[in-house]
């Protein structure tokens, strides 16, 4: 693999880029500069999400540095959608939004994850149960990055337990950026 280093510039990214993406991990230990343009392939990676695909299950599969686009809004009737490595969850579109929220919270960013969210709507939207557990918009274990981000519980309800906008727990780290976050009693 030393070779790749006494190739042109143009001639490696035309080899890296023929490659399957699951190669692109691999030749990530070659050198730092073949390790450069492997990076900079899976971040121009995009998957395009439209209101009748499965968010939950590109997340669930999204290779790690791409972008997914969403269009529409994305109901979790019954699901979390859950972060476990790094990408960039971005609103392609006016009303972009991703409602949900039957579990302990609508995102999960795992810690090992560095999320970055751009111009979207995230709410709590499910009927809430009488319940004792806490519960928050946005989970962060990892590292969470919000830019024009809209977050919002669709209606005040009565119980036991917090309520949080984005909940941040020990160890990660949270950034936002021209973003409203309501939250209540937490």
């Amino acid at each position: 693999m030393a070779c790749f280093e006494q190739l042109p510039c143009s001639l490696v990214w035309m080899i890296l880029n023929s490659l399957p993406t699951s190669c692109l991990y691999e030749v990530i230990t070659v050198s730092k500069s073949v390790m450069r343009a492997a990076l900079g392939l899976l971040q121009e990676l995009k998957v395009v999400v439209h209101p009748e695909d499965d968010l939950v299950a590109v997340v669930a599969t999204a290779v790690p540095y791409s972008t997914v686009l969403i269009h529409g809004v994305h109901k979790l009737t019954e699901q979390l959608l859950s972060v476990h490595t790094n990408i960039k969850l971005i609103g392609a579109s006016s009303d972009a939004a991703i409602r949900g929220g039957l579990q302990w919270a609508v995102i999960d960013v795992d810690s090992n994850a560095e999320v970055i969210v751009s111009n979207l709507t995230i709410s709590w939207t499910n009927a809430p149960s009488n319940d004792f557990l806490d519960r928050s918009i946005v989970h962060v274990s990892g590292k969470l990055i919000m830019n024009n981000v809209n977050a919002t519980w669709d209606r005040p309800f009565e119980d036991f337990g917090s309520r949080y906008g984005v909940r941040a727990v020990c160890g990660s780290t949270v950034q936002l950026r021209h973003c409203l976050v309501r939250t209540f009693a937490g």
